[in-house]
């Protein structure tokens, strides 16, 4: 009972802050699509590019695991310059500016790799967007961190991986409006680009 009371309070200081939440709910609509991402991108290069097929089955794996990376990385370090440069109160949120910047370069890009009817185009800019948006975790941890008290940070990130279980409904939800007549190009032209707004 009161370690229970006691994590119950942790959560509740979290959730008190006005930018960790801000910061919280910005992780979940991020996550929402990144899940969405890995389960539909191939379902939905297959149906608009089927003779690519297994082209697209190489580059995805490969863009993933090497442009994800690379953004991740890279990311989390012009987010350190970025706070190191400009010392002050609230210095982490200044590495937002990565993530900001990344997600709306994704925009266009993912409307891009959406959109585009010519295999080759959609895949260039489905690698860029990875490389310009997978910034977003280093940097929103640091934020997340630098916005709580250090007492309350493990809480933090066990309500972080709360609500990424909660994102992973996204597939779910694409699939049940599939069923119901709504087109795949459609929902993914709605909600990734949205989810990077």
């Amino acid at each position: 009972p009161a370690a229970a009371a006691g994590a119950v309070a942790s959560l509740g200081r979290v959730c008190a802050t006005r930018s960790a939440s801000l910061l919280l709910l910005a992780s979940t609509v991020r996550s929402f699509c990144g899940y969405a991402v890995g389960a539909w991108s191939v379902p939905f290069f297959r149906q608009c590019h089927p003779e690519h097929a297994s082209q697209f089955a190489l580059a995805n794996g490969v863009f993933i695991a090497i442009g994800g990376t690379v953004s991740t990385i890279a990311g989390g370090w012009l987010s350190d310059r970025l706070v190191q440069r400009r010392p002050g109160r609230m210095t982490a949120h200044r590495g937002l500016l990565v993530p900001v910047a990344g997600s709306l370069l994704c925009i266009p890009l993912w409307l891009g790799a959406l959109q585009s009817r010519a295999f080759a185009p959609a895949l260039g800019c489905l690698l860029l967007a990875y490389l310009a948006g997978e910034c977003w975790f280093g940097p929103f941890t640091s934020a997340l961190q630098g916005a709580l008290p250090q007492d309350v940070w493990g809480s933090a990130q066990g309500l972080v991986n709360a609500l990424q279980i909660v994102s992973n409904g996204s597939p779910l939800l694409i699939g049940a409006l599939m069923r119901r007549g709504v087109p795949l190009r459609s929902m993914l032209t709605v909600l990734i680009p949205t989810s990077h707004a």
